[in-house]
């Protein structure tokens, strides 16, 4: 009945419905003929792998440079920055777009161009540009060249190889797309609550691709919960580039503080508990609720700001808040306890009934009309005698001071709100030790 719930859920809730392939496939379809038939272009990334979740917002696109232009710009591509040929590409797709009635948003980045179509620009082309190697991997398929960083390099890539290995595990496993896009469902709705924590999806689908690599039987169910139970093991980079074996596709986890990982790691716990209640439950509906739970990412009584109507900014406009707390002992032994701040003691309180008070040390200065609203979340172990909290407050936290009372990992989020939109976001993390 697991299996079979999942699958449905699955399907129903995260594969992308017919209507959005068609779009795809349209604008696809309609780019290939603008850049003509002597053009080189495919498709690359989740969507053409089927691990994409919907809604779809964007598809991959490498445009083989042609060697017309290595040789016209006489072009090294380890010094070649590719700003100028993709502004004129940028300009002729503007001008080819205008031909046939339309006006899609058209810019030239540093590593690619982005085609932004739709009344609110939800949805994009992204053409890479990329020079062909001479190297070949085991499919007979190019190794390419595409540009990454700031400044720009350009590296070894193998797109193609991806997309065959995809093809491939799929075929020996029917689970490899489903599993895939449950946990970047997951992903999707963790991050809605912290964007600031990002597992990249490219990442997510080959950790559910080396698990099922070595473990081939496992089924939809099995497969997700193999991802939980594995997920912490996965936080430090390991998995190595299919073009470039020096290179890791997960070496972006060293930039993820060690608080934020255990932060993962503590949510994957929650998973694996929901799951051990869907395998004690023999009620169909009971099984579909835990199912929503998990693909959720969240716990009993959670509350989400976006669920008050409140929508995040891009999170490269999203201010970063900085929560700070000081740390009191019990009243009738203040005397005997010095005071401290939190960010000087490295997140770690010991001892229960220790009071703390949070509070906002940036900005300065509030924006007119702006609101602080506050959520205090504990990570615990046993639900049948601790609370897990994850209220939202306004203007402090709900208990203030907070008293430490429960071991273990534990955060405070505080949000920067006006008119329905949180425009900076600050997180606090405290390990209690009793």
């Amino acid at each position: 009945m697991i299996e079979e719930l999942l699958s449905q859920y699955i399907k129903k809730t995260l594969s992308p419905e017919r209507k959005e392939r068609e779009n795809v496939s349209a604008r696809y379809e309609q780019l290939q003929k603008i850049f003509g038939d002597s053009a080189e272009i495919f498709q690359i990334g989740s969507y053409v792998r089927f691990t994409a979740i919907k809604p779809i917002h964007d598809l991959d696109v490498v445009w083989v440079l042609p060697d017309e232009v290595r040789i016209k710009k006489a072009i090294n591509p380890e010094n070649f920055t590719a700003s100028g040929v993709l502004e004129e590409l940028a300009q002729q797709l503007e001008n080819e777009y205008k031909k046939i009635g339309e006006r899609p948003s058209i810019e030239a980045q540093t590593h690619s161009v982005v085609i932004r179509f739709g009344k609110n620009l939800d949805f994009s082309i992204d053409v890479v540009p990329a020079f062909k190697t001479k190297e070949k991997n085991e499919f007979g398929s190019f190794i390419y060249l595409v540009p990454e960083g700031d400044p720009v390099r350009w590296i070894k890539s193998d797109p193609l190889g991806y997309i065959e290995v995809a093809k491939k595990l799929n075929e020996k496993n029917n689970s490899f797309r489903k599993i895939t896009k449950f946990v970047k469902g997951w992903e999707k709705s963790r991050r809605k609550n912290y964007p600031l924590i990002e597992l990249k999806s490219f990442h997510l689908e080959n950790i559910v691709s080396d698990l099922l690599q070595k473990n081939p039987d496992l089924n939809c169910y099995e497969g997700i919960k193999k991802f939980y139970q594995s997920l912490s093991a996965y936080l430090i980079p390991q998995l190595r580039d299919r073009a470039d074996g020096t290179r890791f596709i997960d070496d972006y986890l060293k930039d993820i503080d060690a608080f934020d990982k255990r932060e993962i790691a503590e949510l994957a716990l929650l998973a694996q508990r929901t799951i051990s209640e869907i395998e004690s439950s023999s009620e169909k509906e009971d099984v579909i609720k835990l199912s929503e739970r998990l693909a959720d990412a969240s716990d009993f009584g959670e509350e989400f700001i976006q669920k008050q109507g409140i929508a995040f900014v891009h999170k490269k406009d999203l201010l970063k808040l900085r929560v700070d707390g000081r740390v009191t002992g019990e009243e009738r032994k203040r005397g005997s306890f010095r005071e401290y701040l939190l960010k000087n003691a490295e997140n770690r309180v010991r001892g229960l009934g220790r009071k703390i008070h949070y509070y906002l040390s940036n900005p300065r200065n509030i924006p007119d009309g702006a609101v602080l609203k506050w959520k205090v979340k504990n990570r615990i172990s046993d639900y049948a005698k601790e609370h897990p909290r994850g209220e939202i407050s306004n203007h402090a936290t709900k208990n203030d001071p907070e008293v430490t009372a429960f071991r273990g990992q534990h955060y405070v989020d505080c949000y920067l709100v006006k008119d329905s939109k949180v425009l900076g976001i600050g997180r606090q993390y405290l390990i209690i030790e009793l």
